[in-house]
């Protein structure tokens, strides 16, 4: 189980949606002791770990989303989704969006989903 999880780790990203605030997160996953879920750690003190059952790991569970580069800002169309860091007091949290408006190099106009 040991080689098998450092497999993972070495080539597979994930993120979880949070129950609470349905922000993206980077995560580790491992299988919970009945094998009935799924055990999600966010890996900070800052989000509690959740258990996934079979049926919510489609939707709370994917692979990791890619940081866009400078460059990339320039590319981007309206309608493409997006990960957004929507900054709320002291958290960051990361939500789904689709691009409304770009406009110069680093102003976008979003709508989250």
């Amino acid at each position: 189980m040991e080689a098998l999880s450092r497999v993972v780790d070495d080539s597979i990203e994930l993120e979880a949606k949070r129950k609470e605030d349905s922000s993206w997160h980077p995560c580790r996953v491992s299988l919970s002791y009945s094998g009935e879920s799924l055990v999600v750690d966010f890996g900070s003190h800052e989000f509690e770990d959740m258990l996934l059952k079979k049926e919510e790991v489609i939707v709370r569970l994917r692979f990791r989303s890619m940081m866009l580069q400078v460059d990339d800002c320039c590319h981007i169309e309206e309608g493409a989704r997006v990960l957004v860091n929507h900054k709320l007091q002291s958290k960051n949290l990361f939500h789904d969006a689709a691009v409304e408006k770009a406009r110069f190099y680093h102003q976008i106009n979003y709508r989250f989903c």
